[in-house]
């Protein structure tokens, strides 16, 4: 039995040696995972991820901004509807039509009362 118990003994040792290897690997492992996170370039400093799409973003709403209609009248320009559709050329319109003339602070109704063309200057 003494011999018996020896092997055990020693199959006991052997198994808790290597549980121990195990242990302390998977240990190690976990704290070079960890201190690679820790070093992250990009976990320190996550706006680099969206810094670029912030740029672009800020880009988009400068066009916008130019071309949106209400800057326009706001520079002094302004836009004619008729049927609330935007008049864009006098072939658009004719005598007697009333059309919707919007300006930056408000609006006002007019009827048409002649045209004349651009290239041509001859009143209709």
């Amino acid at each position: 039995p003494l011999i018996m118990y020896e092997n055990k003994k020693q199959k006991l040792d052997y198994l808790i040696e290597n549980l121990n290897k195990v242990i302390i690997k998977k240990y190690e492992n976990a704290k070079h995972k960890y201190e690679l996170l820790k070093n992250n370039y990009i976990l320190n400093n996550p706006t680099v991820l969206y810094k670029e799409k912030i740029t672009y973003l800020n880009s988009l709403i400068e066009k916008l901004q130019l071309v949106n209609p209400l800057n326009v009248l706001q520079r002094g320009y302004s836009v004619t509807l008729l049927n609330d559709k935007v008049v864009n050329s006098i072939t658009n319109i004719k005598v007697g039509e009333t059309i919707t003339v919007k300006l930056k602070d408000g609006e006002f109704i007019s009827k048409i009362e002649s045209i004349k063309g651009e290239k041509n200057g001859k009143e209709s």
